[in-house]
């Protein structure tokens, strides 16, 4: 989806300027199985505030339970709106 958007993947956020997006890990959502799951970051712009426009991960067993899925699967999801 970002190549189709244009969107670069930027390895060092901190470092590199301008447009682009990166991952983050997340040990605080309940959805993945710890240690397996991480934000999603998109800078519109050079000097722009980086927005948190989705997630990705390994899901959790319970979450897999409620689902009756029996076996292991991953999950991403992206607000495209910012991309409008």
């Amino acid at each position: 989806m970002m190549q189709t958007l244009r969107t670069k993947w930027l390895e060092n956020p901190k470092e590199q300027t301008g447009r682009g997006y990166w991952i983050e890990q997340d040990n605080e959502n309940p959805t993945f199985f710890p240690g397996r799951g991480a934000k999603i970051f998109f800078r519109p712009a050079e000097g722009e505030e980086p927005k948190h426009i989705g997630a990705i991960g390994v899901l959790h067993p319970e979450v897999l339970g409620h689902f009756d899925i029996p076996y292991a699967a991953s999950s991403v999801e992206i607000n495209a709106e910012v991309f409008l």
